[in-house]
């Protein structure tokens, strides 16, 4: 929900230009989304770079196996069993930290106030099984650049930190394979209405699911379809708008505008893989975002549906089994059902709705 070496703050600060504005909980579902959709090709060999970047979707854990040898006495025999003992045990447990920073070329489109931006995910784990893990995760959205007028009129630059909807996590990284070799996996989360903006919506939570089919050709390439549908549960049909200032916006007889809260979601799409070598790896997503919203006669609005292109193309370098680095461009518009952006509907990559990022991933 696709659909790594962590700088932390630091890979944020990198970056130079802004991303487009969105509220904290898209933010969460997008790195989490892909926030990670590489995947693996070569089961039977080591993590490859873009096996790596799956960490965000699956966390996995490697475990270390004891060096067989003849021990000296019985007592050191003892000894490498219990260390041992506590190496596996160690390995059911382990944390993802990611940070994905990201900017664009340009702001039509987007808010006027654009500003550098990223996503820190947070994620431990726990794996019941070689196939089975359960998690609880957070998304962070922190922006560095953000200028602001302080007392002397000076430009100062003030961080802010968004938290999105803590989620738990239960994933699954081997269904089963159907007719034709297609390997599967899934995995499905709930996220808890924690964050500031969805206890405003008065949202009970959203469901959040994710099937992979995977179709290896060779030891180097696989072709991938993936789908992460949402079901959102909310109390109201909709909320009142706030401006970038946390202000609610009124109309001219001085009532909240309204806005109508989310029903449902689907982000469906092909991906590409290709790991040239073990540790470094190619991916290319292409496919559509759906979102649906609903309506509120009492207020004269209708419910609506938003059809965007989605897209991602990026490389994964893995410098460990644990740390891995990516970079690349990725596209979430534009909206095909909004005639004023019909002219620039076919371009993949279009200027306007277009991010590049640099992501850097490690798993303890």
């Amino acid at each position: 929900m696709k659909n790594p070496v962590i700088f932390g703050l630091a890979v944020s600060m990198i970056v130079s230009s802004a991303v487009y504005a969105a509220p904290a909980k898209k933010a969460a579902a997008r790195t989490a989304k892909k926030a990670a959709v590489v995947k693996a090709v070569k089961p039977a060999q080591s993590a490859t770079a873009t096996q790596a970047k799956a960490a965000v979707a699956e966390p996995t854990q490697t475990v270390a196996e004891p060096t067989a040898g003849s021990p000296a006495s019985s007592a050191e025999s003892v000894t490498q069993v219990a260390k041992a003992t506590q190496e596996v045990k160690k390995s059911k447990f382990n944390i993802l930290i990611a940070d994905r920073g990201s900017f664009a070329t340009a702001t039509s489109n987007r808010s006027e106030t654009s500003e550098p931006s990223g996503v820190l995910t947070v994620r431990p784990g726990y794996k019941l099984s070689d196939d089975v893990s359960l998690a609880a995760g957070i998304d962070i959205t922190h922006t560095f650049g953000a200028a602001e007028t302080a007392a002397t009129d000076s430009q100062v630059s003030r961080p802010k930190w968004t938290p999105a909807d803590v989620y738990l996590m239960a994933a699954h990284s081997n269904l089963g394979t159907l007719p034709g070799n297609l390997k599967t996996k899934g995995y499905l989360r709930y996220y808890l209405p924690t964050s500031e903006a969805s206890q405003f919506m008065g949202q009970i939570g959203v469901v959040r699911g994710n099937i992979t089919l995977a179709k290896p050709i060779g030891n180097k390439l696989a072709v991938k379809y993936i789908a992460e549908p949402r079901l959102y549960l909310e109390q109201y049909k909709t909320y009142d708008r706030k401006d970038e200032t946390g202000t609610i916006q009124r109309n001219a007889k001085g009532e909240a505008v309204q806005v109508g809260t989310n029903t449902y979601r689907l982000n469906h799409f092909v991906e590409v893989e290709f790991n040239a070598t073990e540790k470094l790896g190619f991916y290319s997503d292409l496919g559509f975002d759906h979102k649906w919203y609903n309506g509120d006669s009492n207020y004269g609005l209708r419910s609506s549906q938003r059809d965007n292109i989605y897209a991602e193309t990026g490389v994964a370098y893995s410098f460990t089994n644990n740390v891995t680095l990516i970079a690349g461009v990725e596209q979430d518009g534009p909206d095909l059902r909004n005639q004023a952006q019909n002219n620039e509907a076919s371009v993949i990559y279009g200027e306007d709705f277009t991010n590049y990022f640099l992501e850097a991933d490690i798993t303890f």
